[in-house]
């Protein structure tokens, strides 16, 4: 029940029928969690007492719980009737969102935008346009989110007039050769009448295009090195100064791929000047859209601050474009309950409890932090420490 209610829980596209037969399911998960504690106190209870009343008050104890397992039981057979008749199982699996590839963006940054790139795209183009007739591979390599595939991909637009032929792939971790080397036929050579589905025959046919021409490929987001030696079969090395950058997260994979170490660039963070200049344009715009209002200031300072280290940008962000552009001109009460929503979504899912707990509490009431905390353990929202 739990896994099925994380599951609808992020969940906003679900119909009121469904999201009714949710809230259903919570309420009895709640039910079920209160029959066990009952049952577990009247047996602490009893053993408080004489031997015969243990006795009694056990047996008593079983029976009425009994008889609530058969009550919970028939509205969980109930449960399970309307789950079948709402067709909750489709509407979680329609409404699933395709993960994203976070490296999308990255191709499609405007060159104005992008800060602290100009001097390592500088010696890059150096090394790719140099005079050496040989094929020439070049690993970009760092840690996620210092902008490998974004300096690779300034190259390939700058560079890539002065060659014959040109494709950028990427391959993740868990990479797919088939897709990958269709994807790169499909860039370098005019639609086939029938596509290929081997990997020999498409490696084949790479090879045979690229034989005489000069050519500059992207390999972007290689993690191992047994892709990379797949992959390279399909590159000849063919005198005509062709290039191949890569991008990777390690060093190792890095040094496979290139036999001259010092064609390696390693990306650098940014400085405090640049990152200070990415964040300030992110946060003019959250700031924009908090409409002047010192709670949803607050509420999205707090949440800001609490994003994981390392990826402040790219979170940062994803909370600009969660918030409704009507709120920088026209900031109502639906619009603060967005903002007050967003931060809630937000939470670590066993937080979110934590926090709705609160909620049984009267407004401007003080509240004792030892004593909430040890409601918070009791009712198992959290875990005591050892």
């Amino acid at each position: 029940m739990n896994a099925l209610l994380k599951t609808l829980e992020g969940n906003e596209q679900l119909n009121s029928q469904v999201k009714n037969w949710r809230n259903q399911v919570i309420e009895l998960a709640y039910d079920i969690e209160d029959c066990i504690d009952d049952f577990n106190n009247s047996v602490r209870n009893a053993d408080a007492i004489g031997r015969f009343s243990v006795c009694l008050m056990t047996l008593r104890g079983y029976f009425a719980t009994a008889m609530q397992i058969k009550e919970l039981k028939t509205r969980l057979q109930d449960m399970n009737d309307r789950r079948k008749r709402y067709k909750v199982d489709d509407c979680t699996s329609n409404t699933t969102v395709e993960t994203l590839d976070p490296r999308l963006p990255a191709l499609y940054n405007e060159t104005a935008n992008l800060v602290g790139i100009d001097n390592p795209k500088e010696d890059l183009i150096k090394w790719v346009l140099d005079e050496d007739q040989k094929l020439k591979v070049v690993p970009i390599v760092g840690t996620g989110g210092l902008g490998k595939t974004t300096l690779a991909n300034e190259v390939y637009r700058e560079t890539g007039v002065q060659f014959n032929c040109k494709a950028f792939v990427s391959v993740s971790r868990t990479p797919d050769m088939t897709r990958i080397l269709n994807g790169m036929r499909s860039q370098l050579l005019p639609p086939p009448i029938s596509p290929a589905y081997n990997v020999q025959d498409l490696i084949q046919s790479i090879t045979k295009y690229l034989l005489d021409k000069r050519y500059l490929i992207i390999v972007d987001d290689l993690w191992d090195v047994p892709p990379w030696d797949v992959i390279r079969c399909a590159f000849p090395a063919n005198n005509q100064q062709s290039r191949v950058i890569i991008t990777t997260r390690r060093v190792d994979v890095a040094r496979a791929c290139c036999t001259e170490h010092r064609y390696i660039h390693y990306m650098q963070p940014l400085n405090d000047s640049h990152s200070s200049h990415i964040l300030e344009a992110v946060l003019c715009e959250i700031l924009k859209k908090c409409g002047g209002l010192p709670l949803a200031i607050n509420t999205i300072s707090s949440t800001l601050a609490c994003q994981q280290p390392g990826r402040q940008k790219e979170q940062w962000e994803c909370i600009q474009n969660s918030l409704a552009i009507e709120s920088a001109t026209n900031p109502t009460l639906e619009q603060m309950v967005e903002i007050l929503d967003l931060s809630y979504k937000s939470l670590p899912h066993p937080l979110k409890s934590c926090f709705l707990y609160l909620g049984k509490y009267p407004e401007d009431y003080k509240i004792r932090k030892d004593d909430l905390i040890r409601q918070w353990v009791a009712e198992c929202f959290v875990t005591s420490s050892p």
